[in-house]
């Protein structure tokens, strides 16, 4: 859950660089597009993947605050979520 900080700011429970991060070429739109796993229906335009990444970011921080102050419940970033099932690993031979 957040805080609310000294000076009215909230804090929230996750940072918007803990989140996993795709950035593509779109032909369709002629630019990059920057996506999060964890908020499918988000995505931001780059003339770069550099400026994808840093525009998808940004919209990010934005939606953990308007999430927060909403009351609603914030979607934990998967690199903080508990492991499920049985983990296995393969060595060759």
């Amino acid at each position: 859950m957040a805080r609310e900080e000294p000076g009215g700011q909230v804090q929230l429970p996750y940072k918007p660089e803990d989140y996993a991060y795709s950035v593509m070429w779109s032909e369709d739109d002629d630019a990059y597009v920057g996506r999060v796993a964890e908020f499918t229906s988000l995505a931001a335009h780059g003339a770069s993947p550099a400026a994808a990444l840093r525009e998808i970011t940004d919209v990010v921080g934005c939606v953990l605050e308007d999430v927060v102050e909403s009351g609603e419940p914030v979607p934990p970033p998967g690199s903080k979520r508990p492991l499920r099932g049985k983990p296995h690993s393969r060595a060759c031979r």
